[in-house]
């Protein structure tokens, strides 16, 4: 009841559903994706995983990771090459498609706005636009945000000839510490906060001499406040679950006893997603599908954490431990 609950009470993700067809595209090959993996059906996996990663390039590697465990648990009976077959089947879609796109678009980038998204992720004021104000209103502005002003007068890293990652790792190397900043608020957006990132709705823009934000309209409603508000509910009562989740993975760690149940694959998605996101940039609705999809493995986890408390492996390790 629950895990039906999840999906009603987040308004936000309600919201996308309504607003954004994308969004609706993921969630469906998302679920289906993760369905298909807890059943251990290896062909259906591969095939909505790689639907999947088209909706949203950050999930290769939830989907390289999760097809070598069902490659590897169903290749037991065949033989060497067979086995590589499945266990790498994933990797091999990616090269696929990073050569069809090297010989169709010239580039075997997965996704055609990668290097904006680098640039305005690794841009010096990025730190000050997320989690707070939308990152693509906030940096509209000033000379930091066009790439060709950050190259100009500037020998670092001339060997690269996309102008917007050369941009990108010229900040970085100039702005260490708001770089550093940056990177905490993105770990600290992706894992703990409870609000919904950005936090605000609205218009907040930086000035174009880079010296002061300007509030434009703000947006702020009884229903967009409401909604935030009920969102913010529901991703505190999820935190809590995740929380009891970790802890009880780490029982059974300290238990020795495996985690072998089906389940361990709709965690995945989620804990994965935030690598590509440290690299670019983290909002809710990047992450929001993949927290839903867990949603069943923590109420799980939240079910036998008392249970593996109680269990005498673990009470024996700790006696002798301890």
């Amino acid at each position: 009841m629950f895990a039906l609950i999840a999906l009603p009470a987040n308004t936000y993700l309600t919201w996308l559903c309504l607003t954004s067809a994308d969004q609706v595209i993921e969630l469906l090959t998302l679920l289906l994706f993760g369905y298909n993996a807890s059943k251990g059906r290896f062909k259906l996996t591969l095939i909505f995983g790689f639907l999947l990663c088209f909706t949203r390039p950050a999930y290769w590697f939830a989907y390289l990771i999760i097809i070598y465990l069902i490659g590897k648990q169903v290749s037991k009976r065949e033989d060497i090459w067979g086995k590589i077959l499945k266990k790498f089947a994933a990797i091999w879609v990616l090269l696929a498609v990073l050569s069809f796109n090297q010989i169709v678009f010239n580039t075997p980038n997965l996704s055609s706005s990668s290097s904006d998204t680098f640039f305005f992720a690794q841009q010096k004021f990025h730190y000050l636009s997320l989690p707070k104000f939308d990152m693509d209103v906030f940096l509209q502005n000033g000379k930091s945000t066009k790439p060709d002003d950050v190259i100009t007068g500037s020998s670092k890293f001339s060997f690269i000839n996309n102008i917007k990652i050369r941009a990108a790792l010229i900040s970085i190397r100039e702005n260490p510490q708001r770089f550093v900043f940056a990177e905490i608020q993105k770990l600290d957006s992706y894992f703990f906060i409870i609000q919904k990132v950005p936090n605000l709705p609205g218009q907040y823009e930086l000035s174009a001499n880079e010296d002061s934000i300007n509030i434009r309209n703000e947006r702020l409603t009884w229903s967009l406040t409401i909604g935030h508000l009920i969102f913010a509910l529901y991703r505190a009562v999820w935190m809590f679950l995740f929380a009891a989740t970790i802890v009880w993975l780490g029982l059974l760690v300290l238990s020795r006893n495996r985690f072998t149940g089906p389940e361990k694959f709709l965690l995945l998605p989620y804990t994965l997603g935030v690598l590509p996101l440290l690299i670019f940039y983290v909002e809710t609705r990047f992450k929001i599908c993949s927290e839903l999809l867990a949603t069943p493995l923590l109420l799980i986890a939240s079910y036998n954490l008392k249970q593996l408390s109680k269990s005498k492996k673990l009470q024996d390790f700790l006696a002798k431990r301890y």
